[in-house]
């Protein structure tokens, strides 16, 4: 099927929103991963934001190419934020678990008869240090296949607006 190309596009408002929306929806992916707190939290807010955009878009997007736009990002956010998210949290908290000697810290909690805070501080301290780079490789095997996935349907979905072609399968998975 053909469409309009770009500069006939019959509805240049909601091209020009999908296509916002896709690169919102990516900064904030990629802003989880930052190594910085703040970041984390900007992202988040971000990918709020994007949501918001989301809803405003279904309103507006309806009997239009743009409401496959809609439905391929809601997917993407579902699926990004209910079940890829969560899984790398999980198969990560599993490989820390694992991969580290968590138990060092469990039995030096076990034995403290002491429950000085800075005594807890100090172990959690040293159990830190002494697998910082085992921790930063997990933490960073286990969350970049999400967000690599949730770039690339931004990605493809911003390439497809920019074209003013619709999502052929906005169900699908990849």
């Amino acid at each position: 099927m053909m469409y309009a190309p770009p500069e006939r596009e019959k509805n240049p408002e909601e091209r020009l929103f999908s296509m916002v929306l896709y690169i919102v929806a990516a900064i904030g992916a990629i802003a989880q991963y930052a190594e910085s707190l703040g970041m984390n939290i900007a992202g988040c807010i971000v990918l709020a934001i994007a949501g918001f955009m989301v809803k405003m878009q279904r309103l507006t997007a309806a009997d239009t190419i743009y409401a496959s736009h809609v439905q391929w990002m809601s997917r993407t956010m579902s699926i990004g934020s209910r079940f890829l998210f969560p899984l790398a949290i999980a198969v990560m908290l599993y490989l820390i678990h694992a991969w580290t000697n968590i138990e060092a810290v469990k039995k030096a909690f076990e034995a403290s008869e002491n429950k000085d805070f800075g005594v807890i501080m100090n172990v959690v301290r040293g159990y830190i240090t002494d697998n910082e780079h085992k921790i930063d490789l997990i933490i960073t095997g286990s969350i970049t296949p999400p967000i690599v996935w949730w770039v690339r349907r931004c990605w493809y979905g911003f390439a497809r607006a920019n074209k003013s072609e619709p999502i052929d399968y906005p169900d699908s998975f990849f």
